[in-house]
């Protein structure tokens, strides 16, 4: 084999994603976890429990899903490098037979999919990533989000921090959060259920919180 053979192989490598050394997990449901791993991987997406951006200190990744039980879900990935960071916000509907879009199974007003627009502050799709089993829109914002800023804000959350052993408080049914947090070599994810930025239970509020601010940014 040649040097520039060689090299090249290096350059592959470096670009590739690296499995997890370690992998904590605080006390998500599997189905919900399981959910999130299957909509990742059939838009395409690296599915954090098993992959590390190799250009990355750290990945944050937040989950907003109900099982296709009221749609659409939602996403946000930030990933944070050496000198900066980046940021997606993904809005998900799964699909039915055929590729066609599925309809709500349950109607919540301002969550279908023109509210859920206008509430993230989006104009039309940057990117739309078609799977098998769902469709997602990756939100042009209209306003510009600063995502080394908010990564500080999720940090002075206590991001990387789970809820208590009782967990949240039940809350709105039917939907529940998944935080996964990323490293080259450590994996972590927690859930709460339906998260509420004014519940009187602080994990619930700070979780709340986090997810709010992950998907609007700072003083939106």
């Amino acid at each position: 084999m040649t040097l520039r053979s060689v090299l090249i192989l290096l350059m592959f490598a470096a670009c590739a994603r690296a499995p997890a050394a370690s992998v904590r997990v605080d006390g998500a449901q599997p189905w919900a976890q399981q959910y999130a791993d299957d909509m990742a991987a059939d838009l395409d997406l690296a599915v954090l429990s098993r992959q590390a951006d190799p250009l990355a200190k750290r990945e944050i990744r937040i989950w907003v899903v109900s099982g296709g039980w009221m749609v659409p879900e939602g996403m946000v990935h930030i990933v944070e490098l050496e000198n900066d960071a980046v940021g997606h916000r993904y809005t998900i509907w799964p699909l039915e037979e055929g590729g066609r879009r599925a309809p709500p199974r349950h109607d919540v007003g301002l969550l279908d999919e023109a509210g859920w627009r206008r509430r993230a502050g989006e104009s039309e799709c940057r990117e739309v990533r078609s799977g098998t089993r769902f469709v997602a829109c990756e939100a042009r914002a209209t306003y510009r989000f600063d995502w080394r800023a908010v990564i500080a804000k999720l940090d002075s959350l206590a991001v990387h921090r789970g809820p208590a052993a009782a967990g949240c408080p039940p809350g709105l049914d039917g939907w529940e959060t998944i935080v996964e947090l990323r490293t080259p070599t450590v994996y972590t994810q927690y859930h709460c259920w339906s998260p509420d930025d004014a519940s009187r239970d602080p994990d619930a509020r700070r979780i709340g919180q986090i997810q709010r601010i992950a998907w609007r940014g700072i003083d939106r």
